[in-house]
């Protein structure tokens, strides 16, 4: 090995989180510069094997762990390192000593586990943060395994029967016609809830971004995540001037500051909120088609003062042109560090 190649090495290697000193927006720029980098060192075979055999296989290791309840169970003695034969008096219903031993060192390869001796095995910060509720990442994994890997692997088929038109439905689509019962995505969120407590607490992560007037309206915020933030930003905030929007189903699960008022607003009817300073869309528009992205934005609009209200959309995609169909024009972009996301600030045009 040269000597180039090993000070590469050993400089990556000294990358640790504790590196930016609380710097969330430089962490995730190292974050984005590493994916690239990772993209520049493989051979396109290599990135092929990956989305072939490696994420669908360990995530379906991490999701056989949840179901055997592995993962909360070790998080709830506190961790540390474990026998094989440890792990399994962990497990309910028990797991074949040898089955986990060989799905453990599976894991143990791509850095879920630590295996720290043969039979030995030492959970990570992820896989430690699977065990605890409060991270919402077991949450997020198992609203993938309800909800999102089947939608996603019906959808070729889907365009296929569609003739590849754009999907914009929102009651017929490749999701519906993958559910068992021909719902669509929200219709099965009410029908079950596993479904609805995974998909909500994957959406509290995602959210994780005066005289008592409205100051911010939370439109379709969940359970409050964001707009909780804004309070413990500005707690001088007075009561009154901060409000949640969702549905009853979601409202009612809300556990917000009494400062944040959590009301329940289907945003396909008018804006009862008029005249706030803010109205802000975290992972919304995406959800719709067009049409109902377009009535969504304006109802919004003809809650908004002209030349006072700003509405931000914080989403993945390109926006521009639904927004100025709708009568808003762009102010500024606020990039993700993560560079797949960004705020779009916006006003009446």
């Amino acid at each position: 090995m040269s000597s180039r190649t090993q000070e590469t090495i050993a400089l990556l290697d000294e990358v640790q989180p504790d590196a930016f000193g609380g710097n969330e927006v430089e962490r995730l720029q190292v974050r984005a510069a590493a994916r690239r980098l990772h993209v520049r060192v493989e051979t396109p075979y290599e990135r092929a094997w990956g989305f072939c055999f490696e994420h669908p296989v360990v995530f379906v290791v991490l999701q056989m762990c949840i179901d055997v309840g592995i993962w909360k169970a070790w998080t709830d003695v506190g961790g540390g390192e474990k026998s094989i034969y440890e792990l399994v008096e962990l497990t309910t219903p028990t797991v074949d000593t040898n089955l986990l031993r060989r799905l453990f060192r599976l894991l143990a390869a791509f850095n879920v586990v630590e295996e720290r001796a043969e039979g030995k095995f030492k959970p990570t910060p992820f896989s430690y943060a699977i065990g605890d509720d409060s991270t919402k990442v077991r949450a997020s994994l198992q609203a993938a395994t309800y909800q999102y890997i089947a939608a996603g692997h019906n959808l070729p088929t889907y365009l296929a029967k569609t003739s590849h038109k754009e999907p914009t439905d929102i009651n017929v689509n490749n999701y519906s016609e993958a559910d068992k019962d021909g719902l669509d995505f929200f219709g099965r969120l009410q029908k079950s809830s596993a479904y609805f407590e995974a998909f909500t607490g994957h959406m509290e992560k995602v959210q994780s971004s005066n005289d008592g007037s409205p100051f911010m309206v939370d439109v379709g915020g969940n359970t409050g995540i964001d707009i909780s933030r804004v309070l413990e930003k500005h707690p001088d905030l007075p009561k009154g001037s901060l409000v949640l929007h969702d549905l009853l189903d979601v409202i009612v699960n809300a556990q917000v500051d009494e400062k944040v008022t959590a009301m329940a607003h289907d945003f396909f009817l008018p804006q009862p909120v008029k005249g706030s300073r803010a109205y802000f869309m975290h992972a919304v528009l995406h959800d719709w088609p067009d049409d109902k992205a377009r009535l969504l934005l304006e109802n919004t609009k003809d809650a908004m003062v002209k030349g006072y209200s700003k509405l931000l959309v914080y989403d993945i995609g390109a926006w521009e042109k639904l927004l100025t169909e709708s009568g808003f024009k762009v102010e500024k972009f606020w990039p993700d560090p993560q560079q797949y996301e960004m705020i779009i600030e916006a006003e009446i045009a």
